[in-house]
């Protein structure tokens, strides 16, 4: 049931006339009266109050006639104006002081919502953050960051927090450095270096080592000490076993370049405190199971060790002495050594018996090379051929002739025979041939001399119909006739007898005459 005092939306109920079916209303802005249907006021219809609307409108020209051209909003300056949006406001293009320019409405103009441009509005928010993060730096003075207690911060204009200077001292090994903030949350250099160092020292090789060669049977040395028994001390295995171990023997000493090595004093003992030593390659082998222990006037040593005490007579001696059967006193005598000198054997060849050292001199190479030689021929006879072979000079020299022919060039193949190459004294031809089969006389140019005396000579060059001669051929037929090779007109090469060219028998090549024949 519709009232008098009914609000609906923006509107209040002021009169009812026709039992209802008319209503009046009035607005609650305004006070503007609007009538309205029965309907209408069911169902809530929240209608708009045009006095309202037209109100708003003219208030929105009132703004736009403010604004001008030149005008400053803050960093903001307008150009003109552009255009009016969806929603009825006045666009405006406008510069930032930083030479930006942007669209911006003119109620945010007024409003200061927009002040500046995107740039300088994230600028203003970046130094800001700045500003923020130096103030808590200023607090941050006495307190520990990670391992690192803050001493004194050297703040500077410009500079952000991250590369400000910051003085501090580690928790750990009490060293004062000065970092850049950014760095404070890494862990100290100093510290880090020495685990490093520490994590990287030749002795866990060591001790991994001794583990490896008592324990793993795959190990080459396992056999001289696992195989023996020996074992390392269960003190110096697990997690800290190092750090038991590294405390009891120290750091490995280096003296002139010389590297120690871990050393047991009693051989047949464990790796174990009390029985382990740094000890020199030196120390290492005269401290083996393998030296010859030798006592003499109540000394023990091992022969090494006697042997550089040894003046007057030298240790190779002393091991004779004693392979061969003296006592130990008989063995350091001073007293010359007499051995008995077995004879060389001796190598016959063509009634000359001489040793392989002397034979080695004779044909210039090793005694170790004779020997490999003998045993792969079988007898001394064949390896002293084949280095006679091998050592064999060539019949002929260089730069000589031999009767009319120059020897140009020596050549020895792998099969040990000499070649020679030959030139005519006329320096016209050129021959190749073995040191057995060598000539005196240019065969090329005695048939040449031979075809000059005969009726039918013909020159190099001279034509007969198309063909042209080029060369004389050295091969010759049954009755004697030599062969000159001619080229015909179309290029085709011919060999023909000398007499079918001088008696004009053959003018052409075949292709020429059949050619002209089936014209």
């Amino acid at each position: 049931m519709i009232k008098l005092g009914l609000t609906f939306g923006r509107w209040i109920v002021s009169k009812i006339e026709n039992d209802g079916i008319v209503i009046f209303c009035k607005c609650i802005k305004c006070d503007k009266e609007n009538k309205f249907d029965y309907v209408e006021v069911l169902e809530k219809h929240d209608k708009k109050c045009f006095s309202c609307i037209g109100r708003s409108r003219s208030n929105i020209k009132k703004e736009i006639k403010i604004i001008k051209d030149g005008d400053k909003f803050n960093k903001w300056t307008v150009i003109k104006e552009i255009e009016v949006d969806e929603s009825q406001r006045r666009q405006y293009l406008v510069k930032c002081d930083c030479g930006k320019e942007g669209k911006v409405p003119g109620v945010d103009l007024k409003t200061n919502r927009s002040t500046q441009c995107s740039n300088c509005g994230r600028k203003e928010i970046i130094e800001l953050g700045k500003q923020k993060r130096l103030n808590n730096l200023k607090m941050m003075v006495g307190q520990s960051l990670n391992s690192f207690i803050i001493l004194e911060i050297e703040i500077k204009e410009g500079r952000d927090a991250a590369d400000t200077p910051v003085k501090v001292i580690c928790n750990v090994c009490n060293t004062e450095t000065i970092l850049n903030y950014n760095k404070l949350r890494s862990p100290c250099k100093t510290c880090k270096d020495k685990e490093k160092s520490y994590a990287n020292l030749p002795e866990r090789d060591i001790l991994r080592g001794m583990i490896d060669r008592c324990y793993n049977a795959k190990n080459k040395a396992f056999k001289y000490y696992g195989g023996r028994g020996i074992k390392v001390c269960d003190e110096w295995l697990g997690e800290n076993g190092f750090d038991k171990f590294y405390a009891h023997i120290g750091p490995r000493p280096i003296v002139e370049g010389i590297k120690y090595t871990i050393d047991r004093i009693n051989n047949d003992g464990h790796y174990e405190p009390g029985n382990v030593r740094w000890a020199t390659y030196e120390q290492q082998a005269n401290n083996t199971r393998a030296n010859r222990k030798i006592t003499l006037n109540g000394e023990t040593k091992n022969f090494g060790q006697w042997a550089k005490d040894l003046e007057n007579i030298s240790p190779s001696t002393v091991r004779y002495r004693l392979e061969s059967g003296k006592t130990v006193e008989e063995a350091f005598k001073d007293t010359p050594l007499i051995r008995e000198v077995p004879k060389s054997t001796l190598y016959d060849y063509k009634s000359e018996k001489l040793s392989l050292v002397d034979w080695s001199q004779k044909l210039e190479v090793t005694t170790n090379t004779l020997k490999t030689q003998l045993n792969r021929l079988g007898s001394f006879e064949k390896v002293v051929e084949h280095y006679e072979e091998i050592n064999k000079k060539p019949k002929y020299e260089l730069s000589t002739y031999v009767g009319e022919m120059l020897i140009v060039k020596i050549i020895r193949k792998k099969n040990l025979k000499y070649y020679y190459k030959l030139k005519c004294s006329k320096q016209k031809h050129n021959y190749f041939a073995e040191e057995s089969k060598i000539i005196d006389k240019c065969n090329k140019c005695i048939i040449e001399e031979n075809n000059k005396l005969d009726k039918y000579y013909v020159e190099i060059g001279q034509k007969f119909g198309k063909l042209t001669v080029e060369i004389l051929l050295v091969k010759k037929d049954k009755p004697g006739n030599s062969y000159y090779r001619c080229k015909c007109k179309c290029g085709n090469i011919v060999d023909v007898r000398v007499g079918n060219l001088i008696n004009m028998k053959i003018k052409s090549c075949s292709n020429c005459e059949n050619f002209n024949n089936a014209e």
